[in-house]
């Protein structure tokens, strides 16, 4: 096989089909006119001999294979090489430059193997060996399935480059991958001998942010204890730093300006920000190589005629409650539009004018976000929306009550919220009279309309609850979607006039709590109001773990039954009752499903596998109640109304009679309003299973 060597002067297009994505970035740095070590490489026609060799010699080539052998014409070729570029008699560093590295979509940084420090063909020869093993690491092999290439064959060119024996070296960047929003930063990291310490891991470094315009930096010194140099018998080694060399910075301030003048240089020159490696020695800066930051979202982000110039503020302090973790697209969409729709009904409910309403369908649209797989509010949209309300004031606080959020705007921000208040429309006194009394009729007959709702979902979804969805084609499916948007959600009156009930009830009792009764701040407050509503009703989110503590009594009871529950895996046991075993039993399982099979971790999204998927884990849950003692539900019903019973106590004795009466019709209101809400939000549930 006739086979030519690639170096700095070899032709673009020979360098990037043959050389690798390294060999191809070296060639742009020389080209440039950056200082770089001399180098040149083997391209990857010599890993194709390699790997067709090991084959023929052993068979398919598999991970974890240490070396590869180097073709004798290789090896015969490479004093010549080392003539030609006059790397002869030093020391050099074998790098692997893989066909795949360096690109603009991955890096597949630290995924191939390099070794410093290598003088002599025998040396040389050894690395080439073991650079083109790497392609077949464990690790590669990973990361290719990361990021769907695991099927392509990797293929491998090799560099031999001078070593620079370093005083510091490191990275730069000439955007900040840390944090992508951040336009005006450029980062450098610096350690002092070898950059291998911060390309491993292995020690801390330097961390410089430097303003890409005016070169102003902020530095964090690391304690650098130690430092990676050159061993006597070639590669590297850690020896230890002095104490006051530790604490010092590895780069003086003209270093650090020359290292951000060079990356702004690579930037410019190669179209896309950069990441650098660099090495200085004598006063000298060298490039070692550099490749496009992946991790950066596209330009178009941070084009103000492409993207506009609004302000986006994602927060998930409340929904992440519900949707917490990775949600799918699918669940997404569908919540998506679910918000939207009710927040229509809720404008149209609290007296926003249609014209008003229509004026904001953006803003109904983009309440949410999905953010690399994660549901957020989009925070500025929230706070447009809810300064429509009449009633509602410009109050930024009292909104943030209203979604949950966990703190306040920070003080930049406030001008936008203010901006927001300020285009909110001027309702008049009368416009603001009439909403009190509508919102009073409806609460006056909230009881009704919660039985209607609640009619009306079961209406809707018991048809399709029975439905056999596998004999339904796509469109028909569809059709049922449809079925439940139309017959439910665009009726979703109750849940909000409730929410509104429950809100201001929540309010009141808390405020009365704070200003009569507590004694010791907010902190008691809280806790004696969560004692008040302790118990406070048959609540329907603790029926379902009533029912199955009811279960585990029985499951107790019986001995043979109790036994085999415990041996036997609950698939199994699940099994064991679908046979025929404990036919009570099966149907007090089945029972449960059929109600309360929807309620279950993530009940909210619709790619949870819930119990009608899994009933198995129904008596996963049962098994644990009976293996570690089952509580009759009557104990804890008592000790509820204990805890409630000591906290009303505290309250006649420090409320006159007056007060007093007027105080436990609050609570009496409020009680009322939690256990509704708990049994709409049970229809919520209901309507995503």
């Amino acid at each position: 096989m006739t086979l030519q060597f690639l170096g700095p002067e070899s032709p673009v297009e020979s360098l990037a089909a043959l050389g690798g994505g390294k060999a191809n970035q070296l060639a742009a740095l020389s080209r440039i006119g950056c200082s770089v070590p001399r180098w040149f490489c083997i391209p990857v026609e010599g890993f194709d001999a390699a790997l067709f060799q090991a084959r023929e010699e052993s068979g398919e080539v598999s991970a974890g294979l240490v070396s590869l052998p180097v073709p004798n014409n290789i090896v015969e070729l490479i004093p010549e090489a080392l003539v030609k570029w006059n790397l002869t008699d030093e020391f050099v560093a074998v790098r692997s430059s893989g066909l795949d590295e360096d690109g603009t979509e991955h890096s597949f940084a630290g995924q191939f193997e390099s070794y410093l420090y290598r003088r002599g063909v025998e040396a040389i020869v050894d690395a080439i060996g073991r650079c083109w093993a790497s392609a077949f690491s464990e690790r590669n092999f990973a990361y290719r399935a990361a990021i769907g290439k695991s099927d392509a064959v990797p293929r491998m060119g090799v560099i031999i480059q001078r070593m620079i024996d370093s005083e510091s070296a490191g990275v730069a960047f000439s955007r900040n991958p840390l944090d992508p929003g951040d336009r005006e930063s450029l980062i450098v990291e610096s350690v002092w001998g070898q950059g291998e310490a911060i390309v491993s891991g292995k020690l801390d470094s330097d961390h410089f942010i430097v303003n890409r315009s005016t070169r102003e930096y902020e530095v964090s010194v690391a304690n650098k204890m130690a430092a990676i140099v050159q061993h006597s018998e070639g590669g590297t080694h850690e020896v230890k730093i002095e104490d006051d060399r530790a604490q010092k910075a590895s780069l003086t301030p003209d270093e650090v300006h020359e290292i951000a003048d060079l990356v702004l240089r690579l930037e410019n020159e190669l179209g896309v920000p950069q990441d650098l490696e660099w090495a200085t020695s004598a006063g000298r800066l060298f490039a070692l190589q550099t490749r496009p930051i992946t991790t950066l979202p596209p330009d178009a982000v941070f084009d103000e005629g492409i993207a506009g110039t609004a302000v986006t503020i994602w927060d998930n302090s409340n929904i992440v409650e519900s949707y917490s973790g990775v949600t799918t697209p699918l669940t997404f969409s569908h919540v998506n539009h679910a918000y939207r729709e009710v927040y229509f009904q809720t404008c149209r409910l609290l007296g926003v004018p249609q014209s008003v309403i229509e004026e904001h369908d953006s803003t109904f649209l983009n309440m949410l976000g999905l953010i690399r797989g994660r549901i957020y509010y989009n925070l500025l949209n929230w706070y447009r929306l809810l300064s429509l309300f009449p009633l509602l004031g410009k109050s930024g606080s009292f909104m943030e009550t209203m979604m949950g959020v966990k703190q306040s705007l920070e003080v930049d921000l406030q001008p936008l919220f203010d901006s927001l208040v300020d285009e909110a429309p001027d309702y008049g006194l009368l416009k603001r009279v009439g909403l009190v009394v509508r919102l009073a009729v409806h609460m006056l007959g909230g009881a009704r309309a919660n039985e209607l709702f609640l009619s009306r979902v079961d209406r809707v979804c018991r048809p399709m609850e029975e439905a056999n969805l596998a004999n339904l084609s796509l469109p028909q499916q569809v059709d049922l979607y449809h079925q439940l948007l139309d017959g439910a959600l665009k009726h979703w009156k109750a849940p909000i006039v409730n929410d509104t009930r429950c809100m201001i009830a929540f309010g009141t009792l808390k405020t009365l709590t704070e200003k009569w009764i507590a004694r010791d701040g907010a902190d008691e407050a809280a806790s004696l109001q969560n004692d008040l509503l302790c118990g406070s009703g048959d609540l329907k989110s603790t029926e379902p773990m009533r029912l199955l503590l009811e279960i585990a009594v029985e499951i107790d009871d019986d001995p043979e039954v109790r036994r085999r529950l415990l041996e036997e895996a609950p698939e199994e046991f699940w099994r064991s009752l679908q046979g025929g075993f404990a036919p009570h039993l099966k149907e007090r399982f089945e029972s449960y499903i059929a109600e309360y099979g929807y309620r279950c971790v993530d009940e909210l999204k619709l790619e949870t596998l819930d119990y009608h998927d899994r009933p198995h884990m129904v008596v996963a849950s049962v098994q644990g109640y009976v293996r570690h003692g089952v509580p009759p539900s009557e104990e804890i019903e008592a000790r509820k109304r204990e805890i409630r019973e000591d906290a009303e106590a505290i309250v006649r004795e420090r409320l006159n009679s007056i007060r007093s009466a007027y105080y436990f019709s609050i609570l009496r209101w409020t009680r009322r309003a939690v256990g509704d809400r708990e049994r709409l939000r049970f229809e919520r549930t209901r309507t995503f299973g």
